[in-house]
């Protein structure tokens, strides 16, 4: 398995079968846990907007 170290912990990738979504979850749950909302608009090829 092909991964970075940091800090003695192991990072994975999208490519070792990561989703990447891990942070979003995270985000998601602290928002809603201090009644906010997030918002993503997306373009291809452009970038992402996130809205908190």
């Amino acid at each position: 398995m092909n991964s970075d170290a940091y800090g003695g912990l192991r990072l994975r990738s999208r490519k070792i079968g990561g989703s990447g979504l891990g942070l979003a979850i995270v985000a998601q749950a602290i928002i809603q846990a201090h009644q906010g909302s997030l918002n993503v608009q997306s373009q291809l090829g452009k970038g992402s907007t996130f809205t908190i």
